[in-house]
């Protein structure tokens, strides 16, 4: 039920890529069961990227009245 192009979470990810890229479903359980099972951390890949707010109106003293937009660190 999350935004796909919401600001991440607490864990810094990106529901876009989780929910739509079903061909990285595998990678991104491997990359999981690492960081669970074997305490890795999280590869930089997943991670690392930024939220820029665009204003959804004229009314940008309003903290509400924004869009946040994640981008990767692809797109950075």
């Amino acid at each position: 039920n999350m935004k796909n192009d919401g600001a991440p979470g607490n864990d810094l990810i990106r529901c876009y890529w989780v929910k739509k890229l079903s061909s990285t479903h595998n990678v991104l359980v491997n990359e999981f069961k690492k960081v669970y099972e074997q305490g890795e951390m999280l590869p930089e890949w997943i991670v690392i990227g930024r939220t820029i707010l665009l204003p959804k109106n004229e009314e940008t003293k309003n903290g509400k009245n924004y869009r946040p937009i994640a981008l990767s660190k692809h797109h950075l």
